[in-house]
């Protein structure tokens, strides 16, 4: 939380202290953004729900709220130390700010030479929430012991807990602990997005969760025979049963051929680069695990290729307990190496979603927008027919009107760019 969250939590614990109080006593502040929010919730009959850390806390106060004889903050400054007449003829107010300045700078109160006597009691953060968020007065907490409230944004929260669903689901239907175990934070540093954008991160989601409609994949639909899925299993490249890790060692198509010994050769040389430098041991075993896991363990395939990793293929990777300490620079180290070794794989993947894409007359979700799709002459005329004001040549189109483009492909990248449709989706 930052300041603003915290001068929230004291004005909320401030009214607290102050419920026995009578209703006369003054409560002040120094942070005016703070007590615009505070005296809001306490003059409103409606306490909204809210969706973030300063509502929640807004949400508190409301349980003070009384419209016609509510308590309000007033601003004060802060410090009356610093200031000639303020501590040459203090106020009994500019006494207590005083004294509450002195209580958080853990130093002795006074003023004009003359100290205040005072008593520090310190609480635990966890027993005071409890007590400021009392059960049955919040819209969301958590499922702990602790009962602990939600204080980041519910959306996150939200999406979060839909994330941890959909891996708990997948897991128990593949009969293995697989997605539960990823840790994807480290899969966000090693993984990055082309930009900040949400179809950026959904695009690598596709990728992540294997959603990228290989045979395999469309051979589960429901609608089709025996017969179908097994021809709709099979690589439109070569032949063979199609996967994610297929397509990234397995097809024998000449294009992917000429990308992986592209990708290996680049991997090399930046694996030799590293080496040269004399890493610690651990680094050099990573680089050379990594490199020679990179081709030929099918089981971990996917994981490394997408910087999914799990407990296993980190023990695997660094050879050393789970358990045993490791320092943060060591650490930043791992990941350092992990994403320069993790790149060219990532660019031959990208390169082949393209080309299978183009093959499939589809949109390929790659790190630089869509792919391009081959455009039949009936495609080519549904599109002339739609932006006549754009010229449409092998298998790609260029939109000028954002407004357009949002209103017909995810892939909003600028205000002019090259875009791919697939023609099934053009209505």
């Amino acid at each position: 939380m930052n300041a603003f969250y915290w001068e929230l939590v004291t004005q909320l614990i401030a009214l607290h202290f102050a419920k026995y109080q009578p209703d006369h006593l003054v409560l002040t502040s120094d942070c005016t953004s703070a007590i615009a929010i505070t005296n809001q919730s306490l003059r409103t009959h409606i306490n909204q729900l809210p969706n973030a850390r300063g509502g929640v806390l807004a949400s508190g106060v409301h349980w003070f709220a009384d419209p016609y004889y509510y308590r309000y903050f007033i601003y004060t400054q802060c410090h009356p130390e610093r200031y000639k007449a303020r501590r040459e003829k203090p106020t009994l107010r500019d006494k207590g700010i005083n004294m509450g300045d002195a209580m958080a700078g853990k130093t002795k109160a006074g003023l004009n030479g003359i100290s205040y006597p005072m008593h520090r009691h310190t609480l635990k953060l966890t027993d005071i929430f409890k007590e400021i968020i009392p059960a049955g007065q919040w819209h969301l907490r958590t499922n702990d012991s602790q009962a602990f409230p939600v204080m980041h944004d519910i959306i996150e929260y939200q999406h979060l807990a839909q994330a941890k669903l959909m891996h708990a689901t997948r897991d128990a239907h593949h009969g293995h602990d697989y997605w539960s175990s990823t840790s994807f934070g480290f899969a966000n540093q090693i993984h990055p997005t082309q930009d900040r954008s949400y179809w950026s991160a959904a695009r690598r989601a596709v990728q992540a969760y294997d959603w990228g409609g290989h045979g395999r994949n469309r051979a589960k639909l429901k609608s089709l025979s025996v017969e179908q899925r097994e021809a709709t299993a099979k690589c439109v490249l070569c032949g063979q049963v199609d996967s994610q890790s297929h397509c990234m060692l397995d097809c024998t198509h000449a294009p992917f051929t000429e990308l992986r010994r592209q990708a290996k050769a680049k991997q090399t040389k930046i694996a030799d680069a590293l080496l040269k430098s004399k890493p610690e041991k651990g680094i050099t075993y990573l680089i050379r695990q990594f490199c020679n896991a990179s081709w030929n363990n099918k089981h971990f395939t996917s994981r490394i290729w997408l910087g999914l990793w799990n407990e296993e293929l980190l023990s695997l990777m660094t050879n050393r307990p789970l358990t045993s300490p490791l320092s943060n620079s060591t650490r930043r180290n791992y990941i350092k190496v992990t994403r320069k070794l993790t790149a060219p794989l990532l660019d031959c993947f990208y390169a082949m979603l393209t080309i299978i894409g183009g093959r499939r007359g589809q949109v390929a979700p790659t790190s630089s927008g869509p792919g391009h799709t081959v455009l039949t002459s009936q495609t080519r005329d549904t599109l002339e027919a739609l932006f006549p004001q754009n010229a449409v040549t092998d298998g790609s189109i260029t939109l000028n009107n954002l407004d357009l483009i949002s209103s017909i492909s995810p892939y909003t990248l600028s205000d002019t760019a090259t875009y791919n449709y697939d023609a099934d989706n053009v209505k």
